[in-house]
């Protein structure tokens, strides 16, 4: 959700207040330099703007466990109404999640003891640290990924111009040579795509299509993008239908998967794509799943996609993008709005396979939902 109202920011002049969700109060909560209010987990865009009536500076101290589930255009809507959002942390697991939730800050949960006089201090240099609007950065970062994109447009123009022999022939060698430059335009002009979309996701600034499609129509059309090293079947009734997702963001997303799955293939037989029903407690499903042959997943790399971050001691930091790519980053951060999930898992002397879970419902739940 999305708030457009902007919260002016003040010195402590006015007084600092402190709005804590959590389970516990701070030390420092009767404090006569600022006043704090309890919230409850569940905040909507009409309590937060009850609050608006507060004077002087504002931050919101969250319990990290509470980001865990929490959208990030809420925290947007937060931050820029109420004030920064700030995590309280039990251990370096819980900050490390909550600065993927694009709060303001993090400290650890012992900040709650310390001296009241500490606390102002330090909560007071969050007030009024200066806090880009959503809106903002969306702008920005779509300008900068066209500013990005054009001269990536005029070396894939001229290569092309030197393929068609406008400047003389070429020899076979530089043939292949061009096939590697346009080959790493067109893939880095998809990445642009991917870390835009990614951000705009992040920022709530995406819209998406509510699509009740029939399954088979996506995998129909997800066959005729994949490349021709990909074999798509789908034994699937016309009667399973997508449960309000984007139909063609979903195509997109098995398209970069099987993109994924293509750098791990090591076998003459091609990529499959099958499509199953799956049965869970929160009702059935279906799962799209890329199997690949060739390198076998380690186990640090299926925890990297299921948690978003590994960090190891003595070793690089280890996340989505960076070990899988933005186009798996895209794709997790695409179904996990909608319901669903990717997962890696490992196919022991075969290679492995990436599982995306696709929330569906057939027709005559549908019927009987719309009635």
């Amino acid at each position: 959700m999305t708030t457009a109202v902007q919260r002016s920011r003040s010195d402590s002049a006015q007084g600092l207040t402190v709005y804590l969700m959590g389970e516990r109060s701070p030390d420092w909560s009767s404090s006569s330099a600022m006043e704090c209010r309890s919230l409850g987990s569940e905040l909507s865009d009409a309590s937060v703007l009850e609050l608006l009536d507060s004077t002087g500076g504002a931050v919101v101290l969250m319990d990290a466990a509470l980001l865990n589930e929490a959208d990030p255009a809420w925290i947007w809507s937060v931050q820029s109404t109420l004030g920064p959002v700030v995590a309280l942390g039990a251990d370096a697991g819980e900050v490390a999640q909550a600065q993927l939730s694009r709060v303001s800050g993090s400290l650890p949960r012992s900040f709650l003891d310390v001296p009241g006089e500490v606390a102002h201090a330090v909560l007071h240099h969050f007030s009024t640290a200066s806090l880009t609007k959503a809106s903002d950065m969306e702008r920005f970062m779509r300008d900068a990924i066209h500013e990005f994109r054009t001269p990536l447009t005029v070396m894939a123009e001229f290569t092309s111009l030197c393929e068609d022999g406008v400047g003389g022939p070429l020899t076979p060698k530089q043939h292949t040579y061009l096939a590697y430059v346009q080959t790493a335009a067109k893939r880095l002009c998809r990445d642009f795509d991917d870390y835009r979309d990614l951000l705009r996701m992040n920022l709530g600034a995406l819209k998406f299509n509510a699509d009740g499609l029939p399954l088979v129509d996506v995998l129909g059309a997800a066959a005729e993008v994949v490349e021709e090293s990909v074999d798509i079947e789908w034994d699937v009734p016309s009667s399973v239908l997508l449960d309000g997702i984007d139909a063609s963001r979903l195509v997109e997303s098995i398209h970069r998967v099987t993109l994924a799955a293509k750098k791990l293939h090591r076998s003459e037989a091609p990529i499959t794509v099958r499509a199953s029903c799956q049965e869970s407690a929160a009702g059935s499903s279906y799962a799209v799943t890329v199997s690949f042959h060739g390198v076998e997943p380690a186990a640090v790399d299926i925890e990297v996609l299921a948690t978003g971050l590994v960090e190891i001691e003595g070793s690089p930091r280890r996340s989505i993008a960076r070990v899988f790519g933005l186009g798996i980053a895209m794709s997790q951060a695409f179904l996990g709005n909608c319901g669903g999930s990717i997962r890696l898992q490992c196919t022991a002397g075969q290679g492995g396979a990436f599982v995306l879970s696709v929330p569906t419902q057939c027709e005559a739940s549908a019927a009987a939902r719309a009635a």
